[in-house]
C-alpha cells in the first residue's frame, strides 16, 4: 500500500481516518502523523462536501465512486474516489482509493481547447471558402464580358470581310476565335470547379 501511486485512506463508521499511506499525506500537503484522528471531511473542498457525504452514506451499503476535490493548502486538486466497505476483526471501516485526476483534467481541458481552436479554424475557412467562391462567380463573368465582344467582333469581320482577306489573315482570325472559345471554357470550368465545396442536395419529387 505504502508503494502505491493512489492514496489509500482508512476511516471508522464516523468518518474518522485510522489510516492512510503516504502518497495521501503528500496529496493533500499534511504531516502523516496529523492525519490519523483528523475527519476526512476535512480535506474535502467546500462546494464537493454534500456530494462526498452522499457518497459516504452510500458506501456502507454498496461500493461507489466518484469524482471530488481535495483541499491541500490554498489549492486544489481533482481525485476520484473509490469507497468500499470492510469488516474489521474491530468493526465495520470504509476503504478509500484516492486517485489524482490532474493530468487527466489538464489533458481534456487541452482536448476541448483544441477542439474550440479547430471549430474557429473550421468557421474561417469556411468563410473563406465562400469568400473565394463569390469572387471566382464574380470574376468569372466580369472575364466573359470581354471575351464575348472579342468572339463577337471577330465573327463579323470573318463574316463581313472574310472574302477580301487574304489566306494569313483568315487563318489569325481563326486563331483568334479559337483561342477565345477555348477562354471561355477555360472560364467556365474555373467557376464549376469554385461551385464544388457548395456540397447542395437538390431534393426532387419523382414517379
Amino acid at each position: 500500500i505504502e508503494k502505491m501511486t493512489e492514496g489509500a485512506v482508512t476511516l471508522n463508521n464516523q468518518g474518522y481516518i485510522l489510516y492512510c499511506n503516504s502518497r495521501f499525506a503528500s496529496m493533500v500537503d499534511t504531516p502523516l502523523s496529523y492525519i490519523i484522528g483528523m475527519s476526512f471531511e476535512q480535506f474535502i473542498a467546500s462546494e464537493h462536501l454534500s456530494q462526498y457525504k452522499e457518497l459516504f452514506t452510500n458506501a456502507w451499503k454498496e461500493d461507489c465512486k466518484g469524482e471530488v476535490a481535495l483541499s491541500n493548502g490554498n489549492d486544489f486538486m481533482p481525485v476520484q474516489v473509490s469507497l468500499t466497505a470492510l469488516e474489521l476483526d474491530e468493526g465495520k471501516a470504509l476503504s478509500i482509493i484516492v486517485t489524482d485526476l490532474t493530468r487527466q483534467k489538464k489533458n481534456e481541458q487541452q482536448l476541448r481547447d483544441n477542439n474550440e481552436l479547430l471549430a474557429r479554424m473550421n468557421e474561417a475557412l469556411e468563410v473563406s471558402n465562400n469568400d473565394l467562391q463569390q469572387f471566382a462567380s464574380v470574376a468569372s463573368h466580369d472575364l466573359q464580358e470581354p471575351l464575348r465582344k472579342i468572339m463577337v467582333f471577330s465573327n463579323i469581320l470573318k463574316e463581313k470581310y472574310g472574302n477580301e482577306l487574304s489566306e494569313e489573315s483568315h487563318q489569325c482570325l481563326n486563331k483568334i476565335i479559337d483561342s477565345s472559345g477555348r477562354m471561355k471554357a477555360l472560364i467556365i470550368d474555373i467557376l464549376n470547379y469554385s461551385r464544388l465545396s457548395e456540397n447542395i442536395t437538390r431534393v426532387h419529387a419523382v414517379d
